[in-house]
């Protein structure tokens, strides 16, 4: 239930004062929720909820291209995620020629940010970062699948013995 509730707050929290966020950039911001939630699965964090908002340069502190916040309680946790709209990428200290490579940086950076906040110590932080890189479980490689057995001929017991000399049965 408190899950529920605070993602209706959140959600709410995003869509206000969010005009320019048209149809324009739904299909953008699909594309930027699809790489967190990806991402969320990869660092183990499914029970945080993680909202995403699509923003102009204006919305971020200066030399910024993403930037997001993080509330952790006893029972639950929950983020927001503020990524620059690709329209707004070149006309500031965000240059790239890759701007979707660019923006799912911004995700991973900034859930990186959550992971060594809310680590332990560094080194929980630092073992949630090479889970994702190596996963501690890799796909088992497919073993070579042995030859079939061929069947073979069946034996005619009248005749087993019909090509020794001395046809003789026992």
């Amino acid at each position: 239930m408190k899950k529920l509730v605070l993602s209706i707050i959140l959600s709410a929290f995003l869509s206000y004062g969010q005009a320019e966020s048209t149809k324009k950039y739904d299909k953008e911001l699909v594309r930027i929720q699809k790489i967190v939630r990806a991402y969320q699965h990869k660092f183990d964090m499914d029970e945080i909820i993680i909202g995403v908002d699509l923003v102009t340069l204006k919305d971020l502190p200066p030399n910024a291209c993403g930037l997001s916040t993080w509330h952790m309680t006893q029972d639950m946790g929950f983020g927001l995620i503020w990524v620059l709209r690709s329209d707004q990428y070149n006309k500031g200290i965000c240059t790239t020629a890759n701007i979707k490579s660019d923006q799912k940086n911004t995700v991973v950076h900034e859930i990186g940010h959550f992971v060594m906040r809310y680590a332990m110590n560094e080194e929980v932080g630092v073992a949630a970062f090479a889970n994702v890189i190596v996963p501690p479980h890799p796909a088992k490689e497919k073993k070579a699948r042995p030859a079939k057995k061929q069947n073979p001929k069946k034996v005619d017991p009248d005749t087993i013995f019909d090509d020794y000399p001395s046809k003789k049965r026992y």
